[in-house]
């Protein structure tokens, strides 16, 4: 093996991968399903809410849809709302500031041309 590899092998060892931080985790309570015909709403019960969680991660300056295959997020605050859209423009999580509505968060993404909607209790 070369001096070169051995040494980027060696520096590789010695940087420390960011740390992961929790940044939001919301339990949903609501789903909607629309696909231009008929929007379906599914009241979830405590193991659809387990199941479908919204979970961001931070990892140094970037935040990551770790709930939705680790997907980058941009993040924007306005408005009493904190917004994590995905730059594909594939969907967003937006967070109220405040709690104390019915609703901390919604998430919302596309698959193919339907829409899937989450209304939820933030967690953290």
């Amino acid at each position: 093996m070369s001096r070169l590899a051995i040494l980027l092998l060696l520096f590789s060892f010695a940087v420390p991968a960011a740390e992961e931080e929790l940044i939001f985790l919301g339990s949903p309570v609501v789903r909607y399903d629309v696909d231009g015909k008929e929007a379906i709403r599914v009241d979830l019960s405590d193991q659809g809410s387990h199941k479908y969680v919204c979970r961001i991660v931070g990892r140094g300056k970037k935040y990551f849809w770790a709930t939705r295959g680790n997907r980058e997020l941009l993040r924007f605050d306005a408005g009493g709302f904190t917004y994590f859209v995905s730059p594909e423009g594939s969907g967003f999580i937006k967070v109220a500031v405040t709690k104390g509505a019915e609703f901390d968060y919604m998430e919302s993404f596309t698959a193919e041309m339907k829409t899937i909607t989450y209304w939820g209790k933030r967690e953290k």
